[in-house]
């Protein structure tokens, strides 16, 4: 990947840091905050950060959890970034709404299948245009194999899922790049 990522935790979020905001809030952009060192962190059209088109971000959240994506390889149109704790319950019904095909349960778990199509979701959705096209959803990006998926309009993008622990628990994180 051409993308570099970090995950911090609950217990890691500086108590005065952005303390107006939600907490969800708050954990991912001291994340970001993290990364890049920067204190500035409006994101536009959830793509980059504003004033600086050349560093392409996407964060994502989860209890007490969060983790962020930072990209300025100008080969890379986006990248989008989910992270899950493990033990997520996935209910069977709701499989339709992200499973695209059979061979994708062959190549990961529903929880890492959801996580993978997460990232490209946020990775493709600053170029679709709802206006025009129908309205994006999970099912639209497929995993062609490992590493691989096939988004709208044939557009490829590129992904990696990983499993960490933090304190002991374990999360998955999926990182995609458009």
């Amino acid at each position: 990947m051409r993308s570099t990522f970090l995950y911090l935790g609950q217990s890691e979020l500086p108590e005065g840091f952005m303390a107006d905001k939600r907490n969800d809030f708050r954990l991912s952009r001291f994340c970001l905050s993290s990364l890049t060192g920067l204190k500035d962190l409006s994101i536009i059209n959830h793509l980059h950060l504003e004033g600086d088109k050349s560093k392409l971000v996407s964060i994502s959240h989860t209890k007490e959890l969060a983790a962020c994506a930072l990209c300025t390889n100008p080969e890379v149109k986006s990248v989008g970034i989910d992270i899950e704790w493990s033990d997520r319950k996935m209910r069977e019904g709701t499989f339709k709404y992200f499973v695209s095909h059979e061979r994708e349960l062959k190549l990961h778990t529903p929880l890492e299948i959801w996580c993978i199509k997460e990232a490209a979701f946020k990775a493709y959705s600053p170029f679709h245009d709802d206006e025009k096209e129908k309205i994006l959803v999970l099912t639209d990006f497929e995993i062609i194999e490992q590493g691989i998926l096939q988004g709208p309009n044939d557009s490829e993008l590129i992904y990696e899922i990983i499993e960490e622990e933090y304190q002991g628990r374990p999360f998955k994180l999926a990182l995609t790049e458009y």
